[in-house]
């Protein structure tokens, strides 16, 4: 079960995990315009919340602004299809939910490949489901 300590110890290290985006070696300062995090939830629900929390204190250390979008729909696939198609640039981040592995099972034909189009950054939540 995820109680409030062990919910509080997760995200303290997934922000303080270095992520796997554009590295300051490869030239440019990153990131030097607003980053997008996408929810494929409604608003009010624990991935939009565990997005807003992470998406405040990474503001705080990048001192860019972090943008926290919701897309809700078909089962996480209108937001998961809006990703995949944006630009590779590390400004679009994906908080996905159980619908990368399912879908692919669930639809017939998706617009989107769960495995090629996205980059695995880090684990935010587990939960006994």
């Amino acid at each position: 079960m995820l109680n409030r300590r062990r919910f509080v110890g997760l995200t303290a290290a997934a922000i303080a995990a270095p992520p796997i985006l554009p590295s300051r070696a490869a030239g440019a300062d990153w990131p030097v315009k607003p980053v997008r995090v996408v929810v494929p939830f409604t608003p009010g629900g624990s991935t939009d919340i565990t997005a807003r929390l992470i998406g405040n204190r990474l503001q705080e250390v990048w001192g860019q602004s972090v943008v926290v979008e919701n897309k809700p729909g078909a089962g996480g696939n209108i937001a998961a299809d809006m990703v995949a198609h944006s630009d590779p640039d590390g400004y679009t981040i994906f908080i996905s939910g159980p619908g990368m592995a399912t879908n692919q099972f669930l639809y017939a034909q998706l617009s989107y490949d769960s495995v090629a189009d996205f980059a695995p950054v880090t684990m935010l939540i587990t939960s006994p489901i």
